[in-house]
């Protein structure tokens, strides 16, 4: 039932609002290269050409190359610096201009790092002889100073093809095939198949580390024309401040935390691991079993991915996404992996064909109904996962039991102890309006009651036992998720929950987007739905974050701020067809923005709906064709013992997150700062334009601190989202 905010609480808010002001204007000076507009493409000229890669064209201090056979240049993490088009012959041609691309100079940068913080760079390797003459590359790091608590690696990125499935809905990708560069790849390559290659470079600074300089140098060597071995090196340094980043908030309410999230089906990302045996081909096997060929209950249940053979890759595979401070795991397959639903009927005289039709009956409603049927819930893979989520720090757990279309169980007939797995062909929610279908109170009343009692009898006996609870001894919370339905069937559903729920220990998160049917302007809206009936909401940023402009987005944020007060948390998602975004033709400063924005609106966090359900070992065949955007479906790619292999757009979007926690860390070590960090905090805006083209990325060193202005987003704020992100950052690592 909805609370009406208190006196008390009115105060509370108004006090954060006026002591912290987000949206007010800082101008610290401002030169641009010649033009007093923002860099590159801010004008709009370059608004169609997506991520066309345009170079240094106005470079006028070129330093000659100490060697003839790269052009090299560093490059910041936050942008993406290559990109190619397909030709009618199906060869990748760069989408930019290369010949200016050769005029860009950045040699020996001084980068700035935390401790206990991960910091990354790009090297940008410009063939300047022909490709065929270059052979077995190899790229290496080392850090001079001989840090022991510092971790570094290098590896050439790998291109990926991008499949254009989403161009005739998504205007803000380019149109066509493209390939780009973001799975983190090999240290070695046979060949140089691109005459652009990034090469990626990783380092963690570790809580111990030596404050002061560090100095690191990359070392490329390789082969050209087939004779002696050839090497380059490159230089640069961080700056390692005496700061100690602290990401892991997991000691502090929900509603006071802030991470990076993503979905994981582990169903799916296990799959395609390689584990020696031919294993990896038994579980692509097992994915392809029927249905209707499986007997159950089985006893003691546990899905492939969970067996002990399977579990050391699952737990790499989980503790990569819990490394953005994610809290929560979504439990998958919600009828039939982790929990097995079993329906008991007895129809004296009946046959197997009576049976079979009589849940094929027109009339759903009437077979839930029946008394003769008896539910049972074997909860033993669920309390493996569980414990795998303990095991990694998770402190939330997500499972659905509403959703559109049919669901499964095992058929018990006349008494039988095991039976066929079958489906219930229901509308238990209408897929084109989310609300609830023909089934949904026949299902809600007679099934989904039954199955909430015996869930919640069950955890509350567990919950406290060592090996549920977290590293630091925190019990994990269960939610019961909807996956952007409308407001209505969430309501009803959760109405039963709390009916049917004896130890009161299952909460509510909901997606809030298409179907969800909720006007964030309104009133009533807001204090009925809004404000206090959900534990945790998480809004789909085209459907209700981009409904509000950079004039009135204060709006929304003070509502966010207002959930807060009641203990409930709030994050923001993005999925198909939003920008800022996370596809592989995005800028990777697109992945930096999104936390950053949710961070200016007081929520919790970020969420990407999906992290692994990738369609295939993408990374293997070099491409991918997902449903949507190439990207949308997954940030990781398949990995082995060690965790997946990451991709250029999940490294983006941790560092995304801990900056955000160095903004608060500093905030609370300075408070007379705590004014300046959310004067630049508020440049963060929506842009006028989707240009992804800025001189902070081919110019970085023309800039310093002095020339940056922070000023008050407007309807037509016209700082692209790289140069809002970059500014962020420069003013950040100066403190």
């Amino acid at each position: 039932m909805m609370r009406q905010l208190s006196f008390k609480k009115i105060i509370q808010i108004l006090l954060v609002i006026v002591l912290i002001p987000p949206f007010v204007m800082v101008v610290i000076s401002c030169s641009r290269l010649g033009t007093n507009d923002s860099g590159g493409g801010s004008n709009g000229q370059y608004d169609n050409q997506f991520n066309f890669q345009y170079g240094c064209g106005n470079n006028k201090n070129m330093f000659p190359d100490d060697n003839s056979y790269f052009h090299t240049f560093f490059g910041d993490s936050k942008f993406t610096y290559s990109a190619y088009n397909e030709d009618k012959n199906g060869n990748p041609i760069f989408y930019g201009n290369r010949q200016d691309v050769l005029k860009c100079s950045n040699d020996n940068p001084m980068l700035t790092s935390w401790k206990n913080q991960h910091l990354n760079a790009q090297l940008i390797l410009l063939n300047k002889e022909e490709l065929t003459m270059y052979h077995d590359l190899e790229v290496s790091i080392t850090n001079d100073n001989n840090d022991s608590n510092i971790v570094s690696d290098a590896v050439f990125l790998t291109y990926i093809k991008a499949f254009p499935n989403a161009a005739s809905s998504d205007r803000y990708i380019y149109p066509g095939v493209q390939y780009m560069p973001d799975a983190l790849g090999e240290k070695t390559l046979a060949e140089m198949q691109y005459d652009v290659q990034p090469i990626w470079i990783s380092i963690f600074v570790g809580s111990k580390a030596k404050t002061g300089t560090q100095n690191f140098t990359v070392k490329l060597t390789f082969t050209f024309d087939k004779q002696v071995k050839k090497q380059i090196e490159r230089k640069f340094s961080v700056n390692i401040k005496n700061y100690l980043l602290e990401t892991d908030d997991s000691n502090k309410p929900l509603s006071e935390r802030f991470g990076f999230s993503a979905t994981s089906f582990p169903s799916n990302g296990m799959k395609y691991i390689d584990t020696g045996n031919n294993l990896r081909q038994k579980n692509l096997d097992a994915n392809k079993t029927s249905v209707a060929d499986k007997e159950g209950p089985f006893d003691n249940n546990l899905p492939w991915y969970l067996s002990a053979t399977m579990r050391p890759y699952l737990l790499a595979h989980l503790k990569a996404l819990k490394e953005s401070n994610t809290f929560y795991l979504y439990g998958p397959g919600w009828n039939y992996q982790l929990i097995q639903w079993a329906g008991k009927l007895n129809k004296p005289g009946w046959t197997d064909q009576q049976y079979e039709d009589y849940i094929k009956s027109s009339d759903l409603n009437v077979v839930f109904n029946d008394p003769a049927w008896e539910w049972e819930f074997d909860f033993n893979a669920f309390d493996e996962y569980l414990k795998v989520a303990a095991q990694l720090g998770y402190t939330e757990f997500m499972f659905s039991a509403m959703e559109p279309g049919s669901f499964s169980f095992f058929y018990l007939k006349n008494g039988a102890q095991k039976g066929p797995q079958r489906e219930f062909k229901a509308e238990l929610v209408n897929s084109s309006n989310g609300m609830p279908g023909k089934n949904f109170e026949a299902y809600l009343n007679a099934i989904h009651s039954k199955f909430i009692k015996a869930l919640s009898n069950h955890w509350n006996v567990i919950r406290n036992k060592p090996e549920y609870l977290t590293p630091n001894g925190k019990q994990i919370s269960l939610y019961e998720s909807f996956d952007e339905l409308a407001d209505k069937t969430n309501e009803l559903t959760m109405k039963n929950v709390a009916q049917n729920d004896p130890y009161g220990v299952i909460k509510s998160s909901v997606f809030a987007g298409w179907r969800f049917r909720y006007n964030p302007f309104d009133e009533d809206d807001i204090q009925n739905i809004f404000l206090n009936k959900y534990d945790q909401m998480i809004l789909q940023y085209r459907e209700i974050v981009e409904k509000f402009n950079n004039i009135n987005i204060y709006k929304l944020r003070s509502n966010i701020i207002r959930r807060k007060s009641f203990g409930n948390s709030t994050m923001i998602y993005t999925s198909w067809n939003n920008f800022p975004a996370a596809y592989i033709q995005s800028d990777n400063s697109e992945q930096v923005w999104g936390p950053l924005m949710a961070y200016k609106l007081g929520a919790n966090g970020y969420v990407r709906w999906s992290f692994d359900l990738y369609r295939d070992d993408y990374y293997a065949k070099k491409e991918m064709n997902g449903q949507f955007e190439s990207g949308d479906d997954n940030l990781v790619y398949v990995g082995n013992i060690n965790g997946p292999r990451y991709s250029v757009r999940y490294k983006n979007y941790i560092d995304g997150m801990e900056m955000v926690h160095k903004m608060m860390k500093l905030m609370e070590l300075y408070p007379d700062k705590k004014y300046d960090l959310n004067r630049a905090l508020n440049a963060i805006g929506f842009p006028a334009s989707t240009t992804r083209d800025n001189n902070y990325k081919w110019y970085p060193d023309h800039f310093t601190l002095d020339d940056v202005v922070f000023e008050q987003p407007g309807l037509n704020y016209h700082k692209t989202i790289g140069e809002q992100v970059y500014e962020l950052f420069m003013y950040v690592n100066s403190l």
